[in-house]
C-alpha cells in the first residue's frame, strides 16, 4: 500500500514518510529516504525549508543557525525560474536549461545546483 501524501508542514511529513519529494516551482529538486532528506540535506532549498521548521525545544531554538535564501522568489509562471539555483546555466538566447536530478547516494537525487554562498 502507498500513499501520496502532500504537505508543507516538514514534522508531519517526517513522522509518516519513509521516502521524501521537495519540490520548487513546480519540480522535484530533492528525493531520497526520509533519513537522508532531514539528517543531510544536499539542495539548499531543502537546506533551506528545514532550517526554518520550529525546533520544539525552546533552548535548541534559540541557538539555531537558519539559512536564508537571498532575493525574491522568481515568478512560477518564468520557465527559467527552475535555475534560481543554477543560475551559472542562464543564457541570453532564450533558451531554458532543465536542471538534471543526480543520485548522490543510493537512492538520494538531487537536482543540480551552484554551490551555496556562504552568509
Amino acid at each position: 500500500l502507498s500513499y501520496l501524501f502532500i504537505a508543507h508542514d516538514l514534522a508531519v511529513v517526517r513522522s509518516i514518510a519513509r521516502r521524501v519529494a521537495v519540490m520548487y516551482a513546480g519540480s522535484i529538486v530533492e528525493q531520497g529516504p526520509k533519513g537522508a532528506i532531514y539528517r543531510a540535506p544536499r539542495h539548499p532549498y531543502t537546506q533551506a525549508l528545514l532550517s526554518a521548521a520550529p525546533i520544539p525545544d525552546p533552548v535548541r531554538e534559540r541557538t539555531r543557525k537558519r539559512l536564508r535564501l537571498k532575493g525574491e522568489p522568481p515568478s512560477p509562471t518564468d520557465p527559467r525560474s527552475a535555475l534560481r539555483f543554477l543560475p551559472s546555466r542562464l543564457t541570453d538566447k532564450g533558451e531554458v536549461y532543465v536542471p538534471r536530478l543526480q543520485e548522490v547516494a543510493p537512492g538520494h537525487l538531487v537536482s543540480e545546483h551552484d554551490p551555496v554562498e556562504a552568509a
